[in-house]
């Protein structure tokens, strides 16, 4: 396993911004593995 320091504000801010976008993010998790996030952010066309 790995140490994670930090104090936790990455995930919050890339939710924000993501969100801010109209955008989306899900997670995914396996004990022994890690996570997936999947970032989502809609395509606009000019």
């Amino acid at each position: 396993t790995r140490r994670f320091g930090g104090m936790g504000l990455g995930l919050f801010l890339a939710y924000n911004i993501v969100r801010a976008h109209g955008g989306s993010i899900t997670a995914t998790s396996e004990i022994g593995r890690g996570s997936v996030f999947t970032v989502r952010i809609p395509l606009v066309s000019e």
